[in-house]
């Protein structure tokens, strides 16, 4: 358990924040998974709120999805009909994708079932569900990030690091904007209970981060995307509004799935 001596420590040296550089402010503390002391700071200029001298993930991540993720199911299934849609609209159709911090694989899944060719990565999750069809080391037109920006220490050192390795041209992700600037310990998106949860924006702090990456941004609620095509903005806001639910079933029903092209590739080796 952390010392008093620790988290005041934690309370008088705010980090610098990796999104913009400047010197962040102490908020608050807070109990994660309710036996670590964990302070809160804000940065004052892009509103990137961050928790530092986290020494508990490893505990966190024994189990790599929450068990409070009770959405993880229906989150896949309206991700997976969001980024089909937006495949189809922006010209990545026939473009390799990569879903980052994929977790057990279902969203790869889902996605190759509805016929995008995309990967699977996640260092922190077994792959379950997309067997077989993992990071290969190549480049990708476009990456997935779901539900992932809160769950990193450094957001703007990670995205650079995958624009280096993977050249993509386009990047969807997920992540909740605060309500306000610093919301009440009540909030759920906190989650400090599970003690994945380190990472907190506002759209501020986003428009920052997407200037800082040489990227432009567009929003939709929840999900957001990062890209150096202007013409896919529309086709994100339409691949995220209400209506993929309609759109979204007649393209899956034209498209080719990559269902049973992935079962006979799989088979092969079983059957040597």
């Amino acid at each position: 358990m952390s010392t008093p001596s620790a988290a005041l420590h934690g309370r008088t040296t705010s980090p610098t924040c990796c999104v913009c550089g400047t010197q962040m402010a102490f908020q608050f503390e807070a109990q994660f998974i309710r036996q670590h002391t964990g302070a809160l700071h804000l940065c004052p200029n892009c509103e990137f709120i961050c928790v530092s001298r986290v020494t508990w993930l490893d505990e966190a991540y024994s189990n790599a999805i929450a068990v409070t993720d009770t959405g993880n199911a229906s989150r896949n299934w309206a991700t997976a009909e969001a980024l089909h849609l937006f495949a189809c609209f922006a010209g990545l159709r026939g473009k390799r994708g990569l879903d980052l911090g994929g977790g057990h694989g279902l969203l790869v899944r889902l996605l190759r079932d509805f016929g995008l060719d995309f990967r699977w990565s996640d260092p922190h999750a077994e792959n379950i569900f997309a067997r077989g069809c993992e990071d290969d080391g190549g480049q990708y037109d476009w990456l997935a990030m779901i539900e992932v920006f809160e769950h990193l220490d450094n957001p703007r050192a990670f995205l650079e690091n995958a624009i280096s390795r993977y050249s993509p041209r386009s990047i969807v992700f997920t992540t909740l904007t605060r309500p306000a600037l610093i919301p009440d310990k009540g909030w759920w998106y906190w989650s400090f209970e599970t003690g994945q949860h380190i990472s907190f924006v506002t759209q501020k702090t986003l428009q920052t981060l997407a200037a800082r990456l040489g990227f432009e941004l567009v929003s939709h609620g929840t999900f957001h995307l990062l890209t150096r095509r202007r013409r896919q903005g529309t086709a994100f806001r339409i691949a995220t509004s209400r209506a993929r639910r309609i759109l979204g079933p007649i393209l899956r029903f034209r498209a080719p799935s990559l269902t049973m092209d992935d079962h006979r590739r799989l088979k092969k080796p079983i059957g040597k």
